[in-house]
């Protein structure tokens, strides 16, 4: 897996990545097909109308998990787009078949559709366009291609404000498609920090809640609203009254207030609108080695990890590194 940070205040973007590659499987823990489809005695559960509880992959794939099962390090995750001023931060799978992400990003800066964008959000459409079709020529059978994420942050030519765009390439079993789709997370005029790949930890810090603990509290407060309702209604019952309250609709607004600012937890910032490039720069290299530490100390292998590399981008000067990949720094020495 992969952490990407990009960081859009007004006068600069910090676009950042770990430098740890993790080959993964879905793999499924024996005592979970067990306990779960299995009685004690080794027979298969049944349903209500007496037919096997396992019916279809489907179900197994819901219970599996993704495993790292190989690591590479050193793994280049951050791409400039010159002349374009833009940079790109990849997740997910780190080649398409046989392209790899760097022979994507060199195939791609040197097409007409490509150098004729005025445009980011221009360029995130010539690129989603363009890794479609790769993934169409190398892998036709859709269900066998790998998840990719790319964070695509920069400038458009007319325009001095940041944007950040998002793509994403994956399956969907539940519809039973290959979806790709792009879209904006910041647009000009706004400015904030935005997370690519695992990034559970930094939403934590920056946000006081990750996304999954949130959702997990959403749904602890539909499971309270419900148990009170029975319990009114017994308790109303044992006097004598038989009546239905009303179920709880978890849409309402008055009643969602885990949807309102998170939750209202406490977060670790209100603006980066106005950071200096130097605190842009130290703030997305700590969120960054805050998840590296937080999985060197957790029971699982990390899939975060090695060299964190960092580049700025600016309207004037365009892309620029701040902490370079280890053959871009041989190549440096190499030409002094």
């Amino acid at each position: 897996m992969t952490t990407t940070v990009t960081l859009a205040a007004r006068d600069f973007i910090v676009v950042a990545a770990d430098s740890l590659a993790t080959a993964s499987l879905d793999c499924i823990p024996s005592t979970a097909i067990l306990n779960s489809f299995f009685e004690p005695g080794g027979a298969i559960k049944l349903d209500q109308q007496g037919k096997p509880l396992l019916a279809s992959a489907t179900q197994l794939i819901n219970i599996s998990q993704s495993l790292p099962v190989n690591q590479l390090p050193s793994v280049t995750k951050v791409f400039s787009l010159e002349p374009q001023k833009a940079a790109l931060l990849f997740a997910g799978a780190m080649r398409i078949g046989d392209v790899s992400v760097k022979n994507i990003v060199a195939q791609f800066v040197v097409t007409p559709d490509f150098i004729a964008c005025r445009t980011v959000e221009e360029i995130a459409e010539k690129l989603r366009d363009f890794i479609a079709c790769i993934y169409n020529r190398e892998i036709p059978n859709a269900e066998m291609r790998p998840t990719m994420e790319i964070l695509l942050s920069g400038y458009s030519k007319d325009y001095w404000q940041p944007e950040i765009f998002r793509l994403t390439f994956a399956w969907d079993w539940s519809k039973q498609t290959f979806n790709v789709a792009s879209g904006p997370e910041v647009t000009r005029g706004k400015y904030d920090v935005i997370f690519g790949g695992q990034y559970d930890v930094i939403q934590r810090v920056v946000n006081g809640i990750d996304i999954n603990s949130w959702l997990n509290l959403k749904q602890r407060v539909r499971e309270v609203l419900s148990n009170y309702k029975d319990k009114i209604e017994k308790d109303l019952a044992a006097h004598g009254h038989q009546l239905v309250v009303i179920s709880p609709d978890p849409a309402d607004a008055d009643l969602d207030i885990f949807s309102k600012n998170w939750g209202g937890v406490t977060q670790i910032f209100a603006n980066v609108s106005d950071l200096s490039e130097q605190a842009g720069i130290e703030f997305v290299q700590f969120l960054i080695t805050t998840m590296i530490k937080a999985q060197e100390f957790s029971s699982s292998i990390p899939t975060v990890g090695g060299e964190i590399h960092i580049a700025v981008i600016a309207k004037n000067s365009g892309f620029q590194w701040v902490h370079k990949p280890y053959l871009e720094r041989a190549r440096d020495s190499t030409h002094h």
